[in-house]
């Protein structure tokens, strides 16, 4: 009576042992494809842009070298070295997103996208926060000796300047306006001083402008009109050596810059940036943050 029983089992683990190289060789199939699919819908979201090399501004002059370091970067504008406080990707718009401490203090989200070369050379469009705007062109790859003095420069300890406030603790967005454009900073700077020798009606008058013209502005194009509006009264009204002064600096004559626009979308295109390689999984995307 044992014997058809014994017999049964010892069938079942035979089919057992030819069933399991099956079984993984269709596990490794079910990787295969499933990792396929994750390429192919990374290909889809698209890539961000390469941000690596010595840039120039378009419209500041300004020499931009960034230089990707692990997981982060190292970055100078303006001939100051600029901490990198952290960093992000969109790959759905193809964005590189920076937190950057810049020469004001302020803290400042950065945002890279590729765009269409310039006359045959690469180019990115770079937005801080909704309200500078600038077009880097690439000048040339990073060299031996500008990755060496990335990487010997101290990050800016100081901000280099700033308006009547630290810029370190801006918080509303008309903080973060005037800590965005140096002539903003100086006129501030000369208002605040003159308010300190003010009497109480002209407190008065400077509050009500602040509050009603001044906090109201929503870019710099709309700042830089209200601070130079300002800046004229105060001086007929003081007839003052230093509001003269910065008016001459601040040029009154000067065209208001327009709100930051949207980079143009970049065209596929043999001459558009190259595809940064694959971010670290560290990277989070900054809207999950």
């Amino acid at each position: 009576m044992n014997m058809p029983t014994r017999s049964f089992s010892r069938s079942r683990r035979s089919r057992s042992r030819r069933l399991k190289p099956q079984l993984i060789l269709a596990g490794i199939c079910a990787l295969i494809i499933t990792a396929g699919a994750g390429f192919f819908l990374l290909s889809l979201w698209g890539s961000v842009p390469n941000v690596a090399g010595v840039w120039k501004g378009l419209s500041d002059g300004r020499t931009y070298v960034i230089e990707r370091e692990g997981d982060s970067y190292l970055l100078e504008a303006g001939g100051h070295r600029l901490p990198v406080q952290g960093i992000g990707a969109d790959r759905r718009e193809g964005l590189l997103q920076m937190s950057v401490r810049t020469d004001s203090g302020l803290l400042a989200n950065w945002t890279f996208q590729g765009m269409d070369a310039i006359q045959g050379a690469p180019a990115i469009h770079l937005d801080q926060d909704g309200l500078l705007s600038e077009t880097l062109i690439l000048q040339h790859p990073l060299r031996p000796d500008d990755r060496r003095r990335l990487q010997q420069e101290a990050p800016l300890a100081h901000a280099g300047w700033s308006p009547s406030f630290d810029c370190a603790k801006a918080a509303s967005q008309t903080q973060r306006i005037l800590c965005t454009d140096p002539a903003l900073a100086a006129a501030d700077n000369v208002i605040a001083g003159l308010m300190k020798h003010a009497d109480a009606a002209e407190k008065a008058d400077e509050e009500t402008w602040e509050n009603e013209v001044r906090d109201t502005c929503p870019d710099l194009g709309c700042m830089h009109a209200a601070y130079r509006d300002r800046l004229r009264a105060l001086n007929m009204a003081n007839d003052a050596k230093e509001v003269a002064k910065i008016e001459k600096e601040y040029d009154m004559t000067k065209p208001m810059p327009e709100p930051a626009e949207a980079a143009p979308a970049a065209t596929p295109a043999a001459s558009a940036p190259p595809a940064m390689d694959e971010l670290s999984a560290g990277q989070d995307d900054p809207d999950d943050n």
